[in-house]
């Protein structure tokens, strides 16, 4: 096995290592706490691991496609600076979820290129760093624990719209058009369109219809 081979192995190994300690041991729940008190099912059991020649035989064809030119001490480093990059970095699902999933904003969170590498091996590093990142949020939305932790994650996300639709609505005359109704802005006048009901109903706004609010809008 070649040099490239081998580093290209322990970099998929350390991308799928990545991936699993983000949300650790498959278990049912969302992981929010170590020893849940109450009894829960039994998880389903999950789907095979990639493994990681797979991913070793996806970058090397990458490397293949437009790297061929490439020195091997150069890809070597490339290589190297990669693996390092995710070695280096103690990823978690919660950071994972603040960029949204998003394999680009996690390259650009991660990329730390190692210095001295050439204009064409950096190219190499940043693409090898996405691929991989795309992979290892491939590998962490099929943790049987995923669901769970999304669910608790949108649910977070609704309440931190809610507190600054709020914040940036107390006080103020305004024309709010939301989804969920939610929210109840303080000491707030004027007009709102929601499509569910809530808590918005009864601040002090008037509620109005779809027709209504084109009305207003134009």
């Amino acid at each position: 096995m070649s040099g490239t081979e081998v580093a290209l192995i322990r970099l998929a190994t350390t991308v799928l290592g990545a991936a699993t300690k983000a949300l650790l041991t498959p278990r049912p729940g969302a992981g929010l706490v170590p020893d849940p008190v109450r009894p829960l099912p039994r998880p389903a059991k999950p789907d095979r691991p990639a493994k990681p020649d797979r991913l070793a035989k996806v970058l090397a064809g990458r490397m293949s496609e437009s790297y061929a030119d490439l020195p091997e001490h150069e890809r070597l480093a490339a290589l190297t600076s990669v693996q390092d990059t995710f070695a280096g970095g103690d990823l978690t699902a919660g950071q994972l979820f603040a960029l949204e999933l998003d394999p680009e904003r996690l390259r650009a969170e991660l990329s730390a290129p190692a210095a001295g590498l050439s204009e064409r091996a950096s190219g190499l590093y940043e693409d090898l760093l996405g691929r991989c990142c795309a992979h290892l949020v491939e590998q962490l939305t099929a943790h049987p624990s995923f669901a769970a932790r999304a669910a608790v994650e949108q649910v977070r996300a609704a309440g931190r719209t809610r507190e600054l639709v709020e914040r940036a609505a107390a006080g103020k005359r305004v024309l709010l058009a939301v989804v969920n109704g939610d929210a109840a802005p303080e000491k707030v006048s004027g007009t709102v369109y929601r499509l569910l009901p809530g808590p918005v109903d009864g601040c002090g706004l008037d509620r109005v219809a779809a027709g209504d609010l084109v009305a207003a809008l134009g």
